[in-house]
């Protein structure tokens, strides 16, 4: 059975990693004062610690709800089944936003097998969880 993998950028994967095992990898959110940037996708580890060198101020947040619900409804919508390993539920509200999305997405496609998981892991740890199930 050809199961799709999912985490979340807090596993800080690797993209040449996440793209040779075929893992999607939702971003978690990383504010500037106003501005909300996709950790990974539109702020870059380099901008990231450039900014924080030269004094800025970040916090990070869960990806958007919306972004893991669009990532599942995908799946479900091509009969895909998927697991997403998270972000440790200790350190984040990642694990129970994938939770939710996954119980209404559900909703609309109740046959849609999919697990998620709570890696009660972070950064390298979750990205070595989440490699060694891909292979």
């Amino acid at each position: 059975m050809d199961v799709k993998i999912i985490t979340d950028s807090a596993a800080d994967m690797p993209k040449d990693i996440a793209q040779q095992c075929d893992i999607d990898v939702i971003p978690l959110q990383v504010i500037e004062g106003e501005q909300v940037f996709l950790d990974n996708v539109t702020l870059n580890p380099v901008d990231l610690f450039n900014g924080m060198r030269s004094g800025t101020i970040y916090k990070t947040s869960q990806p958007a709800y919306q972004s893991v619900v669009d990532v599942f409804s995908r799946y479900a919508a091509q009969g895909r089944s998927c697991l997403y390993l998270s972000f440790s539920s200790e350190l984040s509200g990642t694990y129970q936003t994938a939770v939710m999305a996954m119980n209404d997405v559900l909703e609309q496609y109740p046959d849609f097998d999919i697990h998620v998981i709570d890696t009660k892991c972070a950064s390298f740890g979750e990205g070595l969880v989440v490699y060694k199930i891909a292979q």
